[in-house]
């Protein structure tokens, strides 16, 4: 496969290139930082920040190495290189073997080449590499979909025609994928302090809690039965078929408004299990006692349940749930339940007004909370998406709302991961949903079913 010239823009160009570096630095059990300044003990300008940064070697190299992209170089360009760099770089020390390596997307001229290696690293102690074209399409061979993202993730929706039309994308494409990002999302887990959680309905359906639809479809029922509604289908077809009018309809229906949260609760306990090490909140669970005493760490929920809370308790982790704005960090891990809590109490008048207060399920309360970008429930989201690097699990990431704050924080290039299942979705579709997460600066890992999920999970 060739790139084409009309396809690659800068934007597009260094998405790729950062990608691909992250993907080649795990394979090799490499660090790798990006817009990261030298060490101190081996700047010249500790205020620089270059590209990329492998301190402790990349591939064949040993010794520290610089990547600097470099969109369209050109021969004039290439002869400069050698003073251009000295200016920023350090002046190596003889023992550090210091390697820079150039990535363009253009064709190279091998003798200006081999002359711009020759004198950087007779002159200042620090070789040069220059990586063209003829790399940047070996990795597009080798890496189709970081390729299809990154184009996809620069290219606005006028302009979707520019994309390539044509993909040799097979099933080991989407595997591999899936297993270089879990791969890296072991290494995020491990080394960075700032990784996070963030969980959705999924979580809860095992131990017992209704999905969305499901709950949706309950309120319609029980309101048939009683006789409040005659046909609730046709019904929400005409007011707008969506899980926020419907569920604004239901409420709207109900003389009292315990009733409608107590038919809330009805559907997050009524069919509750016992505790299964089989289902993913366990390992979910698991995840949390491992890192739980790193300092940034922290859980976001979008689930009115308390179902993780007494999975956490059954192996002794102390958590501190918070669900508004009164609520107050402490030691504890903190689960920040953003759409709001409700924990499962005996009976409808034991249920607690703070807690029915704080729950976010209608058209109504939806654009109250999005209409107040300063509300504690929007910045709390915002504050994860942009200091933590998080894990997505449970989540349909189908929220417009989710997905705009995702939008306001993707300048932070951080990357996300999300654990999706497939439904069965062509591959030509699949690369669609990569390219759309991708623009959101989420790297999926893809699992042919919720079963899969906790296999996943295992692995972490």
């Amino acid at each position: 496969m060739e790139t084409k010239d009309n396809i690659f823009r800068q934007q597009s160009f260094e998405l790729f290139i950062s990608s691909v570096l992250r993907q080649k630095a795990s394979e090799g059990n490499r660090e790798i930082q990006f817009e990261a300044p030298l060490p101190l003990d081996m700047a010249k300008n500790t205020s620089y920040l270059y590209d990329a940064v492998a301190p402790y070697g990349f591939g064949k190299f040993t010794g520290p190495v610089i990547f600097e992209y470099k969109y369209n170089l050109n021969s004039k360009s290439i002869s400069k290189l050698p003073q251009n760099l000295a200016s920023q770089f350090l002046v190596a020390k003889t023992y550090v073997d210091v390697t820079v390596i150039v990535i363009t997307n253009v064709q190279l001229d091998h003798e200006i080449y081999q002359h711009c290696d020759n004198i950087y690293s007779n002159s200042y102690g620090i070789e040069i590499k220059i990586w063209g074209k003829k790399v940047i399409d070996e990795w597009i061979r080798q890496y189709p979909i970081d390729y299809s993202n990154a184009i996809s993730s620069a290219i606005s929706g006028s302009k979707s025609n520019l994309l390539p039309q044509s993909f040799d994308i097979a099933e080991s494409d989407f595997n591999q994928k899936s297993e270089h990002n879990i791969e890296l999302l072991k290494k995020t887990i491990k080394k960075d302090d700032c990784f996070a959680l963030v969980l959705g309905a999924g979580i809860s359906v095992d131990p017992g809690a209704m999905s969305w639809k499901d709950l949706l479809l309950y309120f319609e029922k029980q309101l048939e039965t009683k006789g409040v509604i005659k046909d609730s289908a046709k019904l929400c077809d005409k007011i707008g078929n969506s899980s926020i009018t419907t569920a604004q309809l239901c409420k709207d229906l109900y003389k009292y408004d315990r009733d409608y949260y107590w038919e809330i609760h009805k559907g997050l306990y009524e069919n509750s299990t016992s505790l299964n090490q089989n289902y993913s909140i366990w390992q979910i669970a698991r995840i949390i006692k491992e890192n739980r005493n790193k300092r940034h760490f922290r859980v976001l929920t979008y689930n009115f349940d308390e179902y993780l809370e007494k999975y956490l308790d059954d192996i002794s982790v102390t958590y501190n749930s918070l669900f508004d704005s009164k609520c107050s960090v402490d030691d504890r891990t903190s689960i920040y339940h953003v759409h709001g809590f409700l924990p499962e109490v005996d009976y409808k008048s034991h249920m607690q007004q703070r807690h029915m207060r704080s729950i976010y399920l209608t058209e109504e309360d939806y654009n109250d909370l999005y209409n107040h970008p300063y509300s504690w429930q929007i910045s709390s989201q915002l504050s994860f998406f942009r200091e933590n690097t998080c894990l997505f699990v449970g989540c349909s990431l189908a929220d417009p709302n989710i997905r705009r704050l995702l939008e306001m924080t993707k300048q932070e290039n951080r990357i996300h991961y999300a654990i999706l299942t497939r439904d069965s979705l062509s591959l030509n579709d699949l690369m669609v949903a990569s390219n759309h997460f991708a623009r959101l600066g989420i790297e999926v890992i893809w699992v042919k079913d919720f079963r899969d999920i906790y296999q996943t999970l295992n692995l972490l």
